[in-house]
C-alpha cells in the first residue's frame, strides 16, 4: 500500500540474525525502501548461532544483500542443540 501511494518505507527490525538476514531479502524486493533499521549491539553468542551475522557486516552504514542460497546465512546446528527443546522425528 505505501508503494500505491508513493511513500517510502523503513521496515523495522529488532530481532536477530536470521530474521535480518529475511529482512534483507524482503528489502531487495522494494522498489520504495528508504532504510532497513537494525540493532548490532547484542553480545556475540547472539550472532553466533549463525556463519555471518548480517549485523557483522555493516560497512559505512550499508548492507549489501548476500547471493548467497537461502537468506544468505547459514544455522549453526552445534551452537544451537543447548538450546533445543524439542525435535521433529521422521
Amino acid at each position: 500500500m505505501a508503494e500505491a501511494f508513493n511513500l517510502r518505507v523503513a521496515p523495522h527490525l529488532c530481532a536477530g540474525p536470521i530474521c535480518t538476514a529475511a529482512t534483507l531479502q524482503l528489502d531487495a524486493t522494494l522498489t520504495n525502501l528508504l532504510i532497513q533499521e537494525l540493532y548490532p549491539y547484542r553480545v556475540p553468542e547472539h550472532y553466533a548461532i549463525v556463519d555471518r551475522a548480517p549485523e557483522l557486516e555493516v560497512k559505512g552504514g550499508y548492507l549489501t544483500i548476500p547471493d548467497r542460497p537461502g537468506f544468505g546465512v547459514e544455522l549453526d546446528h552445534a551452537r544451537m542443540k543447548p538450546f533445543v527443546w524439542a525435535e521433529c522425528r521422521r
